[in-house]
């Protein structure tokens, strides 16, 4: 029951919003909350008048199990607020458990991704792959190495699993988040060595973005921030059309010591890739183009 109604206050959503609280407590912990609310000088379990009274002064509330889960915290801890009017709306609640309760409970399994979408090791970068879409309009590419044109746009899934080793690609390519844990990514612009570091992902009342494109020649790496789930599954769409001859990995040799914390996204050496690279064609032709 709600502090404000066991006070005689007129019950309100905000009271069933405080009883889901409860609820969430009780899934948490496996346990009636207030079950072991002790006595402090006695040590005996606390009387229903003594938890009452704790309850209506927020001197006690539900617990939650110590390793519950972030979005159930944070979700648990505003359902039970002291104050009714910063409890989440019905509404709110809604949008919450679509970025929260999803994600966690449907999206945590990598293998699940990379066996149904299906995904590929990435031969390069770390993570998995798998191409969606490559234009058949072309676009002309001057001065850039390998065919001098290429389709204006490529679109793929890929894997953070959970680095993503620092590389660049000439194209732009924008990020959209998927699934699974959000992901911070670190970029650096090599004419100025300005650093900008952002989380995609699907809190943006934590500040994450939803989605973000990284400038063509700019250094990129990549971690996952929760390494319980430990992979995010992103979209990425590059233009002009990817190609390998236009990315290339950052060495630890290239990143000055102003910016050595950055030296941790390297290749580490002697790292292979648990399939083969696959070759410019193969890339072109892979069954998870949209021509099929």
């Amino acid at each position: 029951m709600a502090p404000e109604v066991i006070l005689g206050t007129e019950y309100t959503v905000a009271a069933d919003i405080y009883s889901f609280g409860v609820i969430l407590s009780e899934m948490s912990t496996h346990k009636v909350p207030y079950s072991d609310a002790l006595n402090a000088s006695s040590g005996r379990a606390l009387s229903q008048q003594a938890i009452l009274s704790k309850v209506t002064s927020g001197a006690l509330r539900p617990t939650f199990a110590a390793a519950a889960p972030h979005w159930l915290l944070e979700v648990g801890s505003r359902c039970l607020s002291l104050d009714p009017t910063q409890r989440p709306t019905t509404l709110e609640l809604t949008v919450l458990f679509r970025f929260y309760h999803r994600p966690f409970l449907m999206s945590r399994d990598a293998a699940y991704y990379i066996k149904h979408i299906p995904m590929l090791p990435h031969p390069e970068e770390n993570g998995y792959y798998a191409v969606q879409h490559r234009s058949t309009n072309l676009m002309a590419t001057p001065g850039w190495d390998g065919p001098p044109t290429r389709g204006c746009l490529s679109t793929i899934f890929y894997m953070v699993a959970p680095v993503m080793f620092i590389h660049v690609n000439r194209s732009e390519i924008a990020h959209f988040w998927q699934a699974g844990s959000a992901i911070r990514y670190v970029m650096v612009n090599p004419a100025t060595l300005e650093t900008t570091e952002l989380v995609l992902g699907p809190d943006v009342h934590l500040g994450h973005v939803l989605q973000f494109t990284c400038p063509g020649g700019w250094w990129k790496g990549a971690e996952v921030l929760d390494t319980s789930i430990n992979f995010g599954l992103v979209s990425e769409a590059v233009s002009p059309a990817f190609d390998y001859s236009d990315t290339w990995l950052v060495e630890a040799a290239d990143i000055p010591e102003s910016h050595a914390p950055l030296r941790r996204f390297c290749r580490p050496t002697g790292w292979s890739c648990a399939t083969e690279k696959e070759i410019q064609a193969n890339y072109a032709l892979t069954k998870h183009t949209a021509s099929q």
